[in-house]
């Protein structure tokens, strides 16, 4: 009877895992939208934070597995540990304290979403993520460029990874890779873009086996090269158009010049103080929004404690990495790791911070992976 309980709840907590991301990114996505024309926000993907927060409570009581556990007490003494940094800092505030829940929480759902994935039927869960995908399809050009844009592109990003994903057929891919590519540039977020961009590609070559035609992919950037430098020679002022300004212009790119300015701030932050780094030092002298946009802000934050959060982070990829490639009979749910993995590790290297709760969520993911891939058949 007991292990029946433990079984229905572990199966439960799986399953709000995954209304966690709905929660969170298309269910988000698309109340902001519709939201934003009657004057009213439903929070929804604060509603997902807090069930987040009540998944990583109760996963102590349904989870058996023993590394999973262990997984669980790590997360708990390094919480504990960015608690103490935050409060020694002097600059933590509530919202700062409730980031510590957040990360718990998406840690834990995605330690938890692959449970579910493996055990849900494929079809049901690819039809719940098409009609999500269209929703938001249709929706995006009635979006105004705003201070959401950041959460709004990579609420598309990740949902079309996710679907990409469950795809079988090539031409589906392309397609919906192609469509959301033009969805995410009229968003106007360069990072998801490109971080959409890289990952699609290299979804779409492992899953189809390409691996070995990767230099294929040489002429077509190149061709793609010579495109835009011709959309070069013909534009004259780049300031309306944030891509274009990014290659071709980047001296007049306020937010990449700010962003370097930033990394270079944290690089200096670490250095100075290694060991607790220096929490709040961005908010409190620039305002809230300004951090270091890569894993430099790990360090900057919390000195030595964010760089043992990342050294963690690395060996579980390489991990992650070694049982994916030996894995001999990948399914969905592997493919489905492969892109978020990939989108967390590009995002976490090149483009965000440590406020990014997805990196988090991707982390729990990696771990989850490796110690369940290795039940599956392998050569």
């Amino acid at each position: 009877m007991n292990s029946k309980i433990f079984y229905m709840g572990k199966n439960f907590l799986s399953f709000l895992s995954f209304l966690f991301f709905l929660l969170v990114y298309p269910l988000d996505f698309i109340f902001y939208m519709v939201s934003s024309n009657f004057g009213f926000e439903i929070p929804l993907g604060f509603l997902g934070s807090i069930l987040s927060i009540y998944l990583f409570i109760f996963l102590y009581f349904f989870e058996k597995e023993k590394n999973i556990i262990i997984s669980y007490f790590f997360l708990g003494f390094f919480l504990l540990c960015l608690f103490f940094i935050i409060w020694f800092s002097g600059n933590g505030n509530l919202v700062d304290y409730f980031y510590l829940f957040k990360v718990a929480g998406a840690f834990s759902c995605g330690l938890l979403i692959l449970s579910f994935i493996e055990n849900s039927n494929s079809d049901n869960v690819r039809n719940i993520l098409i009609i999500f995908w269209l929703i938001m399809f249709c929706l995006v050009f009635n979006f105004k460029l705003g201070e959401n844009y950041l959460r709004l592109s990579d609420s598309f990003a990740l949902v079309s990874l996710f679907l990409l994903s469950f795809l079988s057929t090539i031409r589906y891919q392309i397609l919906l890779s192609f469509l959301s590519l033009c969805c995410l540039y009229y968003l106007e977020s360069r990072s998801a873009l490109f971080l959409f961009l890289l990952s699609s590609v290299f979804l779409i070559f492992v899953k189809n086996k390409f691996s070995k035609f990767i230099l294929l992919l040489i002429p077509v950037f190149m061709v793609s090269y010579l495109y835009i430098i011709n959309i070069n020679n013909q534009v004259l002022d780049y300031n309306n158009n944030r891509f274009l300004r990014l290659i071709f212009s980047t001296e007049t790119d306020t937010s990449l010049n700010e962003r370097e300015f930033l990394n270079d701030l944290g690089w200096k932050i670490y250095l100075n103080n290694k060991f607790f780094g220096d929490y709040g030092y961005y908010k409190y002298s620039f305002g809230e929004g300004a951090y270091a946009h890569n894993y430099i802000s790990f360090l900057a934050e919390f000195g030595f404690l964010g760089a043992l959060i990342l050294f963690i982070y690395f060996i579980y990829l390489f991990l992650f990495m070694n049982k994916f490639a030996r894995n001999m009979s990948k399914d969905n749910s592997d493919y489905f790791a492969l892109s978020f993995i990939f989108f967390g590790f590009l995002g976490i290297m090149f483009s965000k911070s440590f406020h990014w709760i997805f990196f988090f969520f991707s982390f729990g993911l990696v771990v989850s992976y490796f110690f369940r891939v290795k039940n599956k058949p392998s050569h």
